[in-house]
């Protein structure tokens, strides 16, 4: 036993565990930074016409019902008011608590549009959510819905053209991928 303890001892000592934990400390506070915000571009055309109007989404696996984005000129911020309802595509993966009690939620969120996700409270597991998006053309606008503290974050590639929307929808962690699109006109407009 003697030569096995004599083995396993190291050449130098160990190092100070203040250094350690200085170093565990400024780890900590660098992955509490939210990002830098990026400059702000300006909105496309489209964004004035489509801001404000819901939109009534066919069945989708998400059980997102209806969709409506506000946006102000020069704002780092635009407003999602998103409805889910049950999905019958989710069902083998269970309802949230929130939805079992009802036929429907509606949250509004704010959207971080300066490259800084914007969190708000009570999402649909009871945890808070983080929204982002970005206009990457003139007629698409990338949504990303983050369930913090769960695996879930859903990314929504909006495509708006005249009266329609065209929605590529997929999660993070490949559970699923779908497109589907609007076929009749945006209901009124919300404040």
């Amino acid at each position: 036993m003697k030569q096995i303890f004599t083995a396993i001892r190291s050449n130098s000592p160990l190092p100070e565990p203040s250094s350690s934990r200085t170093r565990l400390r400024r780890a900590i506070a660098a992955a509490l930074r939210p990002p830098a915000p990026r400059p702000l571009t300006a909105l496309p055309e489209i964004a004035r016409s489509i801001s404000g109007k819901t939109w009534n989404l066919p069945d989708n696996w998400l059980g997102l019902k209806s969709l409506a984005l506000s946006f102000t000129t020069r704002s780092p911020l635009a407003e999602a008011r998103l409805t889910f309802g049950p999905s019958p595509k989710q069902q083998q993966f269970g309802a949230s608590a929130r939805m079992l009690r009802s036929t429907s939620v509606t949250e509004t969120r704010p959207i971080g549009l300066d490259g800084v996700p914007r969190i708000s409270p009570q999402g649909m597991l009871g945890m808070p959510v983080a929204l982002r998006g970005d206009w990457i053309d003139n007629q698409t606008f990338q949504l990303e819905y983050n369930e913090i503290a769960n695996t879930n974050t859903y990314l929504l590639r909006l495509h708006f053209s005249d009266n329609r929307l065209k929605i590529e929808a997929s999660e993070r962690t490949g559970l699923f991928r779908e497109s589907y699109e609007t076929t009749s006109r945006p209901l009124a407009k919300f404040q």
